[in-house]
């Protein structure tokens, strides 16, 4: 047993450090977060590079390492913004074609052929015009050059500014009946994972739309809109991520550019006047795997796999839906 004024002298020193160190970091993390900034404590250093070892063989290059950090990591160790001496310490630009958003699935091979016109060359406005904008849907490829938004889409890099930022769900179905708010973060670690078949469209939760425009502002400043417009009508961004497996079943809306800034996006369409069969509660994975291949010839959708860069433009009222092959980063632009 410790004598008596081991235990005084133990509890003064103890005492000392929490009036030194631990309160004026705390006091000092509200005032920071108060002001607008994320505070760094150092008792956060479970996020930063030095215990990131158990994850990654160990290395002298700390972006090397911090790029295994979780993504919950990254949400629950948040920092100052303005401090750069942290920055270099975080990946902000995309770590590989994934942009870090890569999840281990065990779904078949769902890739399939494409019967959507592509353009892989220059396109005037007046021949888009003339031959797509009110008639037929096409995928534009090498036209569009979004490498500073996408470099901000990475997985760290929305995590580290947007993570704690509240985003609106939907259920997957074609009428997207339940709407539900949480953070970013929350969707990226618990609600974002890859479809199963036994899962119905509308007991999945999926994010696309209802964004907050004000809040991010400065990510959609960075999105270069389309490489062509329609005449009298003004364009709407829509931003949305989503787990390999899932989509949105067939619905219809306005003319709409879709591009795909990380992962494969299969893509489904029928003209205006061909109502597709399908279940609205269903996802479009169960449609993929138990209607499309009972479809006779006539009856198949025109359809095409978009990787990123693609951009996918389909006239007003054609019934479309969407099947992400991988964790998807995605951006619509809408015309209404």
């Amino acid at each position: 047993m410790r004598p008596a004024r081991d235990d005084r002298s133990y509890l003064a020193t103890l005492k000392l450090y929490i009036a030194l160190v631990l309160i004026p970091q705390l006091l000092w993390a509200v005032s920071h977060a108060t002001a607008g900034g994320y505070a760094y404590l150092s008792f956060c250093e479970g996020c930063m590079p030095y215990q990131t070892t158990s994850r990654s063989e160990r290395t002298n290059n700390d972006v090397a390492v911090v790029r295994n950090i979780s993504a919950l990591d990254l949400c629950t160790c948040r920092f100052d913004r303005d401090a750069s001496h942290l920055e270099d310490r975080f990946i902000t630009e995309p770590t590989d074609s994934h942009g870090g958003w890569y999840i281990p699935h065990s779904l078949p091979d769902l890739t399939g052929p494409c019967s959507i016109k592509v353009i892989n060359s220059s396109l005037s406005e007046s021949d888009f015009l003339k031959t797509f904008a009110y008639t037929e849907p096409v995928v534009l490829k090498g036209m569009s050059d979004q490498s500073l938004f996408r470099a901000q889409c990475s997985k760290s890099a929305l995590l580290r500014n947007y993570g704690q930022s509240l985003i609106t769900v939907a259920t997957a179905n074609t009428h997207s009946y339940r709407k539900v708010q949480m953070t970013l973060c929350t969707y990226v670690t618990e609600v974002m994972k890859p479809q199963t078949l036994d899962t119905l469209g509308n007991e999945t939760l999926y994010h696309f739309g209802d964004n907050d425009r004000e809040g991010w502002k400065d990510l959609f400043s960075l999105y270069k809109l389309p490489p062509f417009t329609l005449i009298g009508l003004k364009p709407v961004l829509s931003f949305g991520l989503a787990g390999p497996g899932t989509g949105v079943p067939f619905h219809i809306h306005g003319a709409t550019f879709a591009e795909t800034i990380f992962g494969r996006k299969r893509w489904f369409l029928y003209a205006p006047k061909h109502r597709p069969r399908y279940n609205p509660d269903d996802t479009t994975l169960h449609w993929v795997t138990h209607v499309l291949p009972t479809l006779a010839v006539d009856e198949k959708p025109l359809e095409c796999t978009l990787s990123p860069g693609d951009i996918i433009y389909f006239p007003d009222h054609w019934w479309h839906a969407t099947l992400n092959l991988d964790a998807a980063v995605f951006m619509s632009t809408f015309f209404g």
